[in-house]
């Protein structure tokens, strides 16, 4: 088979090279930690602290960490803990990838590997690898050749290439550090999402339901960070991109507090005591909020907007659906806040098959501990609106440099289920705004924004009339 990468020439990245003289006589590369904490944000960047326990010769130990995720930020490592001083870090990542595979054996021998087309036999062959600045050219025998069929075997990894990036630490004890030492290493990583999810099931006898949530960490790397000890923070992170890391007594604060607790003004922290095992492209879901049995009540929201009050509309009504929502309080007593999240609504299925069938799909925003909560689950089939303006006219008395328009509108519900409904009426009003005349009392929410709530009853329309005058 041909070759479909390009093969440019590898651009090897790495920091400066180590003086001699700062390098200790003893090195040690570090496998599994004792102890992960991972502290997952919501914008997708990942607070990783590992923590292990060495023993240091006075004249000092390199450390070396091979086994790092490619996402990781270079700039945010921090290397603590202990009674010892970090006198040089250095990051290499001068990954393992098919480009600077090839660049590094030009001029040398590799095994390909192809299928004759007139046997079906697989044949390999050895060549020479010529250059690789705009295509791959080898020397096979006497013959050279461009982009070649096949595939090309390589029987080492170079020096200096690796499969993930590395890190290497020189750290040199205090003079009255003794025994084994604590070394932390704490960085910032991508490729790691969470998210929370939440399940509504409602009662088909309506005014009650069952709520859960679940917390979903998604692992879009290659690196396996194993049992971890998980923390996930709800908020908002500014993120400026790359820069050199916090300390670590902070990003220790990040990780550590009580579960639920304030990280800080901004967030909230959910932290899970159970190892919870992050596995190379894996997606695994914890239980966040445990059901609970709710109070529901259920709205019908029919929503006007704005620019009603200000132009003419046309003579034929406006039909509109209504918008299903249900409206609950958790316990605030012993239940956390919530983070952020997808809700799916669920109802019972009728018929011979029974079960549950989805009724819509809405996002919970941050919600503070004893908020109330409004779902929606979408347009209500068989109660919609038909809206009419009856009235409109420019106020010639209004204000100088100001327009006054006075209009009147009739809203007409209907509701073909077979019970009755209470229907919220709720127009959004510009400007400053008067009810002149209304068929039934409003309520004021804000500033714009009113709500006339009726009950219709079933197969018998009820009409809502207004009169307004707008100055804007």
């Amino acid at each position: 088979m041909r070759s479909t990468c390009p093969l440019l020439p590898a651009l090897l990245l790495a920091t400066a090279p180590w003086l001699a003289q700062a390098e200790p006589a003893h090195s040690r590369t570090l496998q599994a930690p004792e102890e992960t904490h991972l502290t997952l944000y919501a914008n997708g960047r990942a607070l990783v602290r590992e923590r292990y326990q060495l023993r240091l010769p006075s004249g000092g130990l390199q450390v070396v960490w091979d086994r790092l995720p490619r996402e990781i930020d270079p700039q945010s490592v921090v290397v603590g803990g202990g009674a010892f001083q970090v006198s040089a870090l250095d990051y290499d990542r001068r990954l393992l990838t098919p480009k600077r595979l090839l660049a590094a054996h030009v001029g040398e021998l590799v095994r390909l590997i192809r299928i004759d087309p007139a046997t079906g036999q697989e044949i390999a062959e050895a060549a020479e690898i010529l250059s690789v600045q705009e295509g791959l050219v080898v020397r096979i025998g006497d013959q050279i050749v461009s982009d070649p069929e096949g595939q090309i075997v390589f029987s080492q990894v170079p020096r200096g290439l690796h499969p993930a990036p590395v890190l290497r630490a020189i750290l040199k004890p205090a003079d009255s550090a003794s025994g084994p030492q604590p070394v932390e290493l704490a960085y910032l990583t991508g490729g790691l999402q969470w998210r929370a999810e939440y399940a509504l099931r409602v009662d088909p006898a309506g005014g009650k339901g069952q709520f859960e949530g679940w917390a979903s960490v998604e692992n879009r790397t290659e690196h396996d960070f194993g049992p971890v000890r998980l923390a996930l923070v709800a908020g908002a992170l500014n993120d400026v991109g790359p820069q050199p890391g916090p300390r670590l007594e902070r990003m220790a604060l990040a990780a550590a507090p009580p579960t639920p607790e304030h990280l800080s003004d901004a967030y909230r922290i959910y932290r899970f005591e159970t190892p919870w095992p992050i596995a190379p492209h894996s997606l695994s879901r914890r239980p966040l909020l445990a059901p609970q049995e709710i109070e529901l009540a259920s709205r019908y929201i029919v929503a006007g907007h704005a620019g009603a009050y200000t132009r003419r509309a046309g003579a034929e009504p406006e039909r509109q659906h209504a918008v299903l929502r249900y409206d609950f309080e958790l316990n605030s007593e012993i239940l956390p806040p919530l983070p952020a999240g997808r809700v799916q609504i669920f109802g019972e299925q009728a018929g011979d098959e029974g079960g549950f069938a989805l009724l819509g799909i809405d996002h919970l925003p941050d919600t503070p501990k004893g908020a109330p909560i409004r779902i929606t689950a979408g347009r209500a089939f068989d109660v919609w609106a038909e809206r009419r303006q009856t009235d409109y006219r420019v106020d010639e008395a209004a204000p100088p440099h100001r327009r006054r328009y006075v209009t009147r509108h009739q809203i007409r519900l209907h509701n073909m289920l077979d019970h009755a409904v209470t229907v919220w009426v709720e127009e959004s009003i510009p400007g400053q705004w008067k009810i002149l005349e209304e068929s039934h009392p409003h309520f004021r929410l804000d500033a714009h924004t009113v709500r006339w709530s009726l009950l219709v009853q079933p197969d018998r329309p009820a009409v809502l009339t207004y009169k307004v005058q707008v100055t804007q």
